[in-house]
């Protein structure tokens, strides 16, 4: 099973977004360790340190890593800089854009593509659930 830490603000969105893509589980707050770190801002700090083997932040906010160890970095938001970014929107749907190749957890090559999210509405944690669900390589999963 992937572990998923979840670094989240206080309304605890991000755990609700991981739900949708990861209704199995696996997550754990803050940890020391893990597969996958999913942050919709906060990070780990001098108390909480982590190492993971992918970060999957967001690239619209200053961020102090500091703390965090991670083998590779995902970012997401709406700037054409990050790596998964919303590439349009329509009454219940999300569109989203990776913008650029990335290795997946198990070292496969996911390509470029447009991923359509159903029946979602547009937030941070959205962004971060979907871009976690990538790098798992599980686009079948919503």
């Amino acid at each position: 099973m992937i572990t998923i830490g979840v670094w989240q603000g206080t309304k605890g969105l991000l755990t609700q977004s991981l739900l949708r893509f990861f209704p199995e589980g696996g997550y754990m707050p803050r940890p020391p360790e893990c597969d996958i770190c999913v942050s919709d801002g906060p990070l780990p700090d001098a108390l909480n340190p982590c190492r993971c083997r992918i970060a999957v932040l967001p690239g619209d906010k200053k961020l102090d890593c500091r703390y965090l160890q991670a083998g590779r970095v995902v970012t997401y938001g709406l700037s054409g800089k990050n790596t998964v970014t919303l590439s349009s929107i329509d009454e219940n749907r999300l569109f989203l854009a990776l913008q650029r190749e990335i290795i997946s957890l198990d070292g496969r090559r996911i390509e470029q593509q447009e991923l359509i999210i159903p029946d979602a509405q547009l937030s941070n944690s959205t962004l971060a659930g979907a871009t976690a669900m990538l790098v798992c390589q599980r686009a079948d999963s919503y």
